[in-house]
């Protein structure tokens, strides 16, 4: 299937494979940034990894607090195609990923926006039509189009929670958090908590864990503890659960061996939770106008005087139309 989004301005989306993320945090990125950049620019959100309508309906209700007309307006601009084999788009944000990710896609754009994600090591970046938002307190700069920023949540339209359940929480996803045997016993033998289980994929465990297929309704309100347990890669560039567990006043509890800057930077964050708070007045807005839009200067020029008469903003695209008559 090609996707044809010439007519639209910005794309939203993360980036796809063989290895079906589910429901995750990314899902949510893209929620929180086309909630905030509807406002400023024509936008769909893309969903290319077997992902239904009514499970990614789901997914909205039971975390925010839209209204059924606000849940319908995300849901009347998102697209599902599974691993589409082609894309064309004007401009497109993917909130994951690196410049690797990228490259196995088939994506014609004008221009791309992505979030340093993933790896730690962002291979440089060579392509001027590509423009990479990325922490420098995590990532060394790449080459060419590097704007410093910190990812953000859209905390205000998070659903309130009034109640926890005196349970402690681990995450057993396939795709990052997939644990051991061992590791499981030594949890059983060093915590006397009851324990849940957040799972994509059946699993056979000690019956001290429930298993809670993902998306789960009202999830926070299942516990008031949560384990960090070890990433794959040893590296969690923005991890989100963890900021979500502060805003809702959840113990985090961390059981890892190692150093993980992407970790430690977003705990200092959470120090001042305001600071990763997505709003209409963020940082991301003027970054995509600046970057999508050229500014035309139009002068009125006489013998002895230049005037300054007009300035438009058009797209850049339109712009280099122009320049060819």
């Amino acid at each position: 299937m090609i996707l044809n989004f010439r007519k639209t301005e910005l794309i939203i989306s993360y980036t796809w494979g063989d290895n079906n993320h589910g429901i995750c945090g990314h899902t949510f990125e893209v929620i929180d940034y086309f909630w905030i950049l509807k406002d400023y620019f024509d936008v769909k959100i893309l969903l290319c990894e077997d992902i239904t309508y009514n499970i990614f309906k789901s997914a909205i209700e039971n975390k925010y607090d839209f209204s059924t007309e606000e849940v319908n307006l995300i849901m009347n601009n998102t697209v599902f195609e599974n691993r589409p084999y082609m894309i064309v788009c004007k401009n497109i944000l993917f909130t994951d990923g690196d410049l690797s990710a990228i490259n196995y896609m088939k994506i014609i754009f004008d221009k791309c926006f992505i979030f340093a994600c993933g790896e730690k090591e962002i291979k440089n970046n060579q392509n001027p039509k590509i423009f990479v938002l990325q922490d420098h307190r995590i990532y060394e700069t790449v080459i060419t189009n590097s704007i410093e920023y910190v990812k953000k949540i859209l905390f205000s339209r998070l659903k309130s929670i009034n109640k926890h359940k005196n349970k402690t929480l681990l995450y057993g996803t396939k795709n990052c958090r997939k644990l051991d045997k061992d590791f499981y016993k030594y949890l059983e033998s060093k915590y006397s908590d009851d324990f849940i289980l957040l799972v994509n994929e059946p699993i056979r465990i000690s019956n001290r864990f429930q298993l809670l297929p993902m998306p789960v309704a009202n999830l926070f309100e299942q516990f008031n503890k949560y384990i960090y347990t070890p990433v794959s890669k040893h590296f969690d560039c923005s991890p989100r659960f963890i900021a979500e567990c502060k805003y809702y006043n959840i113990e985090v509890v961390y059981e890892i061996d190692y150093k993980d800057i992407g970790l430690e930077v977003r705990r200092e964050d959470l120090k001042h939770i305001e600071s990763i708070s997505l709003n209409s007045n963020d940082e991301i807005i003027q970054i995509l106008k600046e970057c999508m839009w050229i500014l035309v200067f139009c002068y009125w020029r006489t013998k002895d005087r230049t005037y300054l008469i007009d300035v438009y903003h058009l797209h850049s695209s339109t712009y280099l139309k122009m320049l060819k008559f």
